[in-house]
């Protein structure tokens, strides 16, 4: 499966997918059966993937240091960074307004520099700086 999103899905189709999932997961009454579900779903990859994730979660809420966890579950300082950072993080439907804003380049700046760079004399390699 690409991981790149050629094309969204309706929310009203998400929320019915999620229930859907949350569903099959609530009538599982053993581990044995909550894998069995996952296995519908998941490639072999996504759902180890999915296992790390959550021992991160489980080992960062038990104090443990980056160091100790990379060594227990055999991942990345960033990966670990990057977990504990989504735990943090408030999410946002795609397209909500971020706070930050392009602002462009002033003008006091960019009318003190010539057009074009010289070609001879001073300031002939200037372009490379800007």
């Amino acid at each position: 499966m690409k991981r790149k999103n050629l094309g969204l899905i309706d929310k009203t189709i998400k929320d019915l997918i999620w229930k859907e999932f949350l569903e099959e997961i609530k009538k599982a009454k053993s581990t044995q059966e909550i894998k069995g579900v996952t296995n519908k779903f998941f490639t072999s990859n996504e759902i180890e993937i999915l296992e790390k994730r959550l021992a991160i979660v489980y080992f960062l809420n038990k104090k443990l240091s980056y160091r100790k966890i990379g060594e227990i579950i055999w991942v990345s300082p960033r990966t670990i960074s990057f977990v504990k950072n989504g735990l943090k993080r408030n999410t946002k439907p795609k397209g909500a307004s971020s706070k930050l804003k392009f602002t462009p380049i002033s003008d006091e700046r960019s009318n003190k520099r010539p057009k074009y760079p010289t070609f001879t004399g001073k300031g002939g390699w200037r372009f490379l700086s800007m």
